[in-house]
């Protein structure tokens, strides 16, 4: 779980890049994992989750969508 803190919030889908990332990352994950992406109701952060089996490939995957997040700000 990842917390990214924003300024301001928008549509995830309006975040550019955003949309290919998560596709890529649950077509590598495929049946093994799943991705949760969500704002928080309290705090200015958009919560990045992954699970999967292997820590350092969900770790790298979460990191990937954070990153685009990032970039945007």
């Amino acid at each position: 779980l990842l917390n990214v803190p924003l300024r301001e919030r928008c549509p995830v889908d309006k975040i550019p890049r955003f949309n290919k990332t998560l596709a890529e990352v649950n077509a590598s994950l495929g049946e093994t994992g799943r991705t949760l992406v969500r704002y928080s109701g309290t705090e200015p952060l958009l919560r990045i989750m992954v699970e999967g089996p292997d820590r350092s490939v969900i770790q790298a995957h979460a990191e990937a969508l954070a990153g685009v997040v990032r970039d945007m700000g």
